[in-house]
C-alpha cells in the first residue's frame, strides 16, 4: 500500500467519534512507510516531512489537529498580503499556511539547525522563497548567545528555557530589532511558541509591543500565563483562550458549518489557558469573538 492510500485510510478516523484502533493502524502503516515523505496537506500546499520526528509524523497523518484554533486565526484574521512572524517555526506549518491562504510575507524564526533546513526545504518545495525569510536565531529579551537545549524524544520541545542533556550554542536577538533595522514596519500576526521562553520573547519587542504595531499575538503561555497576561493587558490587549481538545474542536467546527453557523475556537480568557490569542481591546475582531462566545455558551 502506498503512502497516499495509507494516509486516506487512517484519516478516515477524523469522521468517527469512536477512535478505537486508530493508533494501532497508524503505527502499523508508519512502520511500513519510508521515513521521508512528501504530502499535499491541502490542495496546492505540500510538506516534506521526516516521519521519525513525532510532530512531523502528526502533521503527516492529521495536520488539522495541530492547533486548529491557530490555523483558523491565520485563515480568518491575518490580512491578505500582511506580515506574519512565525517565532518557533519548527517544521514551518503555520507560516506556510499564511503564505498559501493569505499571500502573506512571512519571517520564520527557528534556532534548531535541522529544523531551519526543514523550513527552507518546504519553502522551496512550494515556491515561496520570494515571500519568506528564514531567520536563523532564537528570539529572546537580549542580544547575544545562549545554550539551546535539544529534546531527544519530542521534536516540538527544544527550548532555551527547559534544560535537557544536549545543547547547542545559538544566537539570540530581540524582536524589536526587526523594527529598528527596518525589516518590518508592522507585524500583522505574531505567533510565539518557544517552550517556556515566551515571556522573554514578548519582552524583546520593547516599546513596539502595542496593538498599533502588533495587532494579533498568538502565544503558548504555559506556566507564565500570569505575567504574560499582565503585560499584554497593560499594553492594551484582550486575551482569548483556545478551546478544548483538537478533535473535539474539529467536530464542533464541522457541526457549526453543517448548521450554517460560525464555528467558535476561542473563549474569553480565564485563570487557566495554554494557547492564547491577544487582540486589541475593543477592536472589531475582539467584539466578534466575544459575540461568538456569548451565543455559544459551553
Amino acid at each position: 500500500m502506498n503512502a497516499g492510500t495509507a494516509r486516506r485510510l487512517v484519516r478516515s478516523y477524523l469522521n468517527c467519534r469512536v477512535q478505537i484502533g486508530r493508533n494501532t493502524l497508524q503505527e502499523f502503516f508508519t512502520r511500513s512507510l519510508g521515513a521521508r515523505q512528501t504530502v499535499e496537506i491541502v490542495p496546492g500546499l505540500r510538506l516534506a516531512l521526516d516521519l521519525t520526528k513525532s510532530n512531523q509524523l502528526t502533521l503527516f497523518w492529521f495536520h488539522e489537529l495541530a492547533e486548529p484554533a491557530l490555523q483558523w486565526t491565520i485563515r480568518n484574521l491575518l490580512p491578505l498580503g500582511g506580515t506574519m512572524v512565525d517565532c518557533g517555526a519548527n517544521a514551518g506549518l503555520m507560516g506556510l499556511l499564511a503564505l498559501h491562504y493569505r499571500s502573506a510575507c512571512v519571517l520564520f524564526i527557528e534556532a534548531h539547525p535541522r529544523l531551519q533546513e526543514t523550513v527552507e526545504a518546504n519553502l522551496k518545495l512550494n515556491g515561496f522563497d520570494d515571500r519568506a525569510t528564514m531567520l536563523r536565531w532564537a528570539a529572546s529579551d537580549a542580544e547575544g548567545e545562549a545554550q539551546f537545549y535539544l529534546n531527544e524524544t519530542h521534536d516540538g520541545l527544544h527550548s532555551l528555557a527547559v534544560q535537557t542533556g544536549q545543547s547547542v550554542k545559538v544566537r539570540t536577538r530581540r524582536l524589536d530589532t526587526l523594527f529598528d533595522e527596518g525589516i518590518v514596519e508592522r507585524i500583522d500576526f505574531l505567533k510565539i511558541d518557544t517552550e517556556g521562553h515566551d515571556l522573554a520573547v514578548l519582552t524583546g519587542l520593547g516599546e513596539h509591543l502595542t496593538p498599533a504595531r502588533v495587532p494579533r499575538v498568538y502565544i503558548e503561555t504555559g506556566a507564565a500565563l500570569g505575567p504574560i497576561a499582565a503585560l499584554m493587558r497593560a499594553r492594551g490587549y484582550e486575551g482569548f483562550s483556545a478551546l478544548r481538545h483538537p478533535l473535539d474542536e474539529l467536530w464542533s467546527r464541522r457541526r457549526a458549518e453543517a448548521d450554517g453557523a460560525q464555528p467558535r475556537h476561542f473563549e474569553p480568557l480565564g485563570d487557566r489557558a495554554k494557547n492564547v490569542l491577544w487582540l486589541p481591546a475593543d477592536s472589531p475582531e475582539t467584539k466578534h469573538l466575544r459575540q461568538l462566545a456569548a451565543h455559544d455558551p459551553r
